[in-house]
C-alpha cells in the first residue's frame, strides 16, 4: 500500500511538468497520498491507545501510556507529514517550488530528529505524575530537557547562521527582509525552548509541559494554514499559466493562418511553426494584490487559531477586557438596555474589525476577478460592477461589525445621521447624487467601461 502511494506521487510529478498535461488535480491527489503516507505509523500508535483504553479497569500507568502514544502519534503526524512533504518527487519539489535547499535539509535534519523526539515523548510521558515517586519526576524532567535541547539543535540545523538554507536565501536574495532581520527572529526561536529548559530547572516543570503542548499545536497550526496557503497559490498560479497558454495558442493559430493565407496557391511548404512554450511557474510574478490577500488569509487563519489555543493562558487577555475607559456603550442585560464602560477589549475588537475591512475591501475584488469572473460568461462591464459592489458590501458588514464593537446602536447615532442628511441636501448634494448616479450606472449600463464617449 505505501509503495502504491509513492508511485502515485511521482505519476502526479511526471504530469505537472508539462502546460499540456499539468492540472490541480494531479495536486490533490499528490497530497492526499502525502497525507496517506504521513498518516502510517502514528495509526499505530493511535491504535494501541485506543486498545489500552478498552482495558475494563486501566492502571494509572496505563493511562500515562495511553497519553504518550496519542501525543506520541500527534507528534509523529506533523514531522511525519512534513518530512514526507519534502521527499523527492514530493509536493514541495515538484508542487510548491521550494528551494532545493529548503527542502532537501527539512528531509534530512527530520530523518534523524523525528525518532528522538518521539522516544523522548514517550519518556516524558511515562514519567510525569504529580503523585508518582520522585525518581520518576527526575526522568520525565531530564525527558523533558532533552526535548528541548533537541529543538535547540533542529532550528540550529535548519535556520542557524551556517545552515544551508539562511546562507542560500542570502546568496539569491541578500535584500530579503526575513535575511535582514534574522538576527531578530532566530534568537527569538532559540529563546522560546530554552526558556522552558530554565523554567523546568527553576521548578516549573508542569507549567513548562502545558506551554510545550500548547507550541506542538502551534506548529501544526502554522503547518496545516502554510501547507493550504501553498495549495491555493499553486491553483492560482496554475491558472494564470493556463491562461498565458490559451493566448499564445491563439496568436499560434492566427499566424497559421496568416501563413495559410500567404502561400495559397503557392508551391512551397509551409514553414513549421514553434511549439507553444510556457514558462515555469514564477511565484513573484503574481500581482501584489492577490499574494497579499492569500497572506492576509494566512495571518488571520494563524491569528485566529492561536487565540483558540492560547486564550485561556494569556492573562494578559483579561488585563485587556477588564481595563475600562471614559466611555460608556449600550449592552442588554436581562432584557434590559443598560450603559455599561467601554474596555480596552471592546476598542481592540473595533480596530481588529476595522483594519480587517479595510484589507478586504481593498484586496477582495482584485482575487474575485482574478480567481472566479473572469472565468464566468460576463462582460467586463458585469466584472467591474461586480468588484464594485462587493467592496460597498464589505464596507457596510465592516462598518456594522465596528459599531457593533463598540456598543454604538442606531438609537445612538440617528441624530447624527438626521443632521448629516441635512447638511448632504444643502451642501453636498452634487456628490450624494453623482454617487447614486453611479450605482445606477453599474445596474443599468447604458455605457460600460470600454465604450467610446464624446464630451461636447
Amino acid at each position: 500500500m505505501r509503495k502504491r502511494f509513492i508511485n502515485e506521487l511521482e505519476k502526479a510529478a511526471t504530469h505537472i511538468v508539462s502546460i499540456r498535461t499539468d492540472s490541480f488535480i494531479f495536486t490533490l491527489k499528490a497530497f492526499g497520498g502525502t497525507l496517506a503516507l504521513s498518516l502510517t505509523v502514528p495509526l499505530i500508535f493511535f491504535g494501541f491507545a485506543s486498545l489500552l483504553s478498552n482495558l475494563s479497569a486501566p492502571s494509572e500507568y496505563s493511562h500515562r501510556l495511553i497519553n504518550s502514544f496519542i501525543n506520541a502519534g500527534i507528534l509523529l503526524l506533523i514531522l511525519g507529514g512534513l518530512k514526507q512533504i519534502c521527499r523527492n518527487n514530493g509536493l514541495a519539489e515538484k508542487h510548491f517550488h521550494w528551494n532545493i535547499a529548503t527542502y532537501k535539509s527539512i528531509h534530512r535534519v527530520l530523518k534523524w530528529a523525528t525518532p528522538a523526539a518521539v522516544f523522548l515523548i514517550i519518556i516524558i510521558g511515562l514519567n510525569t505524575d504529580s503523585t508518582g515517586p520522585s525518581d520518576n519526576q527526575i526522568i520525565g524532567r531530564i525527558g523533558f530537557i532533552g526535548l528541548m535541547f533537541l529543538i535547540i539543535l533542529v532550528l540550529f540545523k535548519l535556520w542557524g547562521p551556517s545552515s544551508d538554507i539562511i546562507k542560500n536565501a542570502r546568496l539569491e536574495n541578500p535584500k530579503n527582509s526575513w535575511m535582514q532581520i534574522h538576527f531578530i527572529w532566530f534568537p527569538a526561536l532559540v529563546f522560546v525552548p530554552a526558556f522552558l529548559i530554565w523554567s523546568t530547572v527553576s521548578g516549573y516543570y508542569y507549567s513548562s509541559l502545558i506551554v510545550a503542548e500548547r507550541l506542538n499545536l502551534t506548529i501544526g497550526l502554522v503547518l496545516i494554514a502554510y501547507i493550504f496557503r501553498e495549495l491555493l497559490l499553486r491553483s492560482i498560479y496554475l491558472s494564470e499559466r493556463k491562461q498565458h497558454f490559451a493566448e499564445k495558442l491563439k496568436q499560434q493559430e492566427a499566424i497559421i493562418l496568416t501563413k495559410q493565407t500567404d502561400e495559397q496557391g503557392s508551391s512551397k511548404e509551409s514553414t513549421d511553426i514553434p511549439p507553444i512554450e510556457v514558462d515555469e511557474i514564477n511565484y513573484d510574478k503574481l500581482s501584489n494584490q492577490i499574494r497579499q490577500t492569500v497572506s492576509l488569509g494566512f495571518f488571520l487563519a494563524l491569528a485566529i487559531g492561536n487565540w483558540f489555543i492560547w486564550n485561556d493562558l494569556l492573562l494578559a487577555l483579561d488585563l485587556i477586557n477588564n481595563s475600562t475607559l471614559p466611555l460608556t456603550k449600550s449592552q442588554v442585560i436581562d432584557g434590559v438596555v443598560q450603559q455599561v464602560p467601554l474596555t480596552l477589549g471592546d476598542l481592540s475588537q473595533g480596530l481588529i474589525f476595522g483594519f480587517v475591512t479595510l484589507l478586504l475591501a481593498k484586496n477582495l475584488p482584485g482575487i474575485l476577478e482574478f480567481t472566479l469572473l473572469r472565468y464566468l460568461p460576463i462582460s467586463n462591464a458585469v466584472r467591474y460592477a461586480t468588484s464594485s459592489l462587493t467592496q460597498y458590501i464589505i464596507a457596510i458588514i465592516g462598518f456594522i461589525l465596528i459599531f457593533r464593537a463598540l456598543g454604538i446602536e442606531w438609537s445612538n447615532i440617528q441624530w447624527l445621521v438626521a443632521a448629516l442628511s441635512v447638511g448632504l441636501g444643502f451642501g453636498l448634494q452634487e456628490i450624494v447624487a453623482n454617487f447614486v448616479s453611479g450605482i445606477i450606472l453599474l445596474f443599468e449600463q447604458p455605457i460600460r467601461v470600454g465604450d467610446m464617449v464624446t464630451v461636447d
